[in-house]
């Protein structure tokens, strides 16, 4: 699967979607400019919904990774662990130790979508060993 942009090439939506932003604050917290990463943080948190983060890529279905993606900047930016995206994150976790790429929600009710996998699962555990 290929997938191109047509245009200028520059994607200006980017903010919209929580793993980007989340990146973005990760490497402008690496690039020193905590002020900016802070921001980009605090915006990609306002697509949590105390659930998961329903993007602009959201289609019914919730993505695990961007969970730990949350723990894993939040640590980078130097922001304190919210206890509920761990919780949503741990919910995750399959009777065999690997997490779940996608869940749903209806009606408060989680539910675990196909199989977990090893990427989540790795994402899964850098977060949580980031974990303070």
């Amino acid at each position: 699967w290929l997938e191109t942009r047509s245009g200028d090439g520059v994607m200006q939506d980017w903010t919209e979607y929580a793993d980007l932003a989340l990146y973005g604050a990760v490497n402008t917290a690496n690039k020193g400019d905590n002020e900016a990463a802070r921001r980009l943080f605090d915006d990609a948190l306002l697509l949590f919904d105390g659930y998961g983060f329903k993007d602009k890529a959201h289609d019914g279905r919730y993505t695990t990774y961007k969970l730990a993606l949350a723990l894993i900047a939040a640590e980078g930016v130097g922001a304190e662990t919210d206890a509920r995206i761990v919780s949503a994150l741990l919910a995750q976790q399959g009777p065999s130790g690997g997490f779940f790429a996608h869940y749903t929600v209806q009606n408060d009710q989680v539910t675990s979508v196909g199989d977990t996998n090893t990427e989540t699962t790795a994402y899964a555990l850098m977060a949580l060993a980031s974990v303070r």
